[in-house]
């Protein structure tokens, strides 16, 4: 057995940086998703969704959401409170027979290797109704800071940016209408650390502003992790 497949097999257990904080979860998805209008009216899927945060977060907010796992672990807690589906995750659009509205990929598409990207992106084109949208965050590759999630895992194939991420979109039909930064959650309670907080996140801001126009005239997402939204076209 290879390396990546003896990790897969376990990765329930082997997973990095799983984060147990419920209500820091929620907080986040709570930020993340408020840029989309009327999610109640949406058919959403969740490709890749682990330990079932966000499954719990939408099922809270009365969401019409599904969740597609390709690890039976994950799969077999998740199947006791929401309607998931296990697959394959190669022939994604086969083995889910409805369309979305909206696709939720968080820190799955890392996992995907450059010689699978069009066929998987092909995927999530046919399961997308007209006007559809894909929600994807994944480690930042045109930040330092990226790398440390980026290599953190042993299964991850594809570090990708903006520009990479356009690419692979214009290729398969969507456009690339948002990218940044994960939106930020303060970690800290006290008012204290409330402060520290604000104030380290006006400090990102202002390195990526000056490193962003020093070399690419523009501001650049320097945060560990990014989140882009594309639309079918």
């Amino acid at each position: 057995m290879s390396l990546v497949n003896k990790i897969y097999s376990n990765y329930s257990k082997l997973a990095p940086n799983i984060n147990e904080n419920s209500e820091q979860n929620f907080e986040y998805f709570d930020r993340e998703l408020n840029q989309f209008k009327n999610l109640k009216e949406k058919k959403i899927i969740e490709i890749g969704y682990g330990n079932g945060f966000f499954l719990d977060w939408a099922k809270k907010k009365q969401l019409d959401i599904t969740g597609y796992e390709i690890n039976e672990t994950f799969h077999q807690k998740a199947k006791l409170n929401h309607k998931v589906v296990l697959g394959e995750g190669v022939n994604i659009s086969s083995e889910v027979k409805e369309k979305f509205d909206l696709i939720v990929l968080f820190d799955v598409i890392e996992h995907i290797s450059k010689e699978n990207l069009l066929n998987f992106f092909e995927n999530l084109y046919k399961l997308l109704n007209d006007d559809g949208q894909i929600l994807l965050r994944f480690p930042n590759g045109s930040s330092a800071a990226g790398l440390e999630y980026f290599n953190s895992d042993l299964t991850h194939y594809t570090f990708l940016n903006r520009r990479s991420l356009k690419m692979v979109a214009e290729l398969n039909k969507f456009e690339l209408i948002y990218f940044g930064n994960m939106k930020r959650v303060n970690k800290f309670k006290t008012f204290r650390g409330k402060l520290f907080g604000r104030f380290v996140y006006l400090l990102r801001n202002l390195i990526e502003y000056i490193y962003g126009n020093l070399y690419f005239g523009e501001k650049i997402p320097l945060d560990p992790n990014v989140v882009g939204i594309l639309k079918k076209i």
